[in-house]
């Protein structure tokens, strides 16, 4: 099953209810890719400390000549 963002309580309780009668499911969290690379340009752009290594990322400039 997929939940989306925000449903991570709904994901518990269908986990747990699913343990109840036996099964064993597995909680895995995903991160959208594209949404993680907005969010790290976002606090880049404000300045604050990012720590790059963490998720892999690099910070590079990139410089357009016409």
């Amino acid at each position: 099953m997929s939940f989306g963002r925000g449903e991570e309580q709904q994901a518990r309780e269908t986990a747990d209810r699913l343990r109840e009668l036996g099964l064993q499911p597995a909680l895995v969290t995903d991160v959208n890719t594209a949404r993680l690379k907005a969010l790290i340009t976002e606090q880049l752009a404000k300045g604050k400390d990012v720590p790059l290594e963490m998720f892999g990322a690099i910070q590079w400039t990139k410089a357009v000549i016409k």
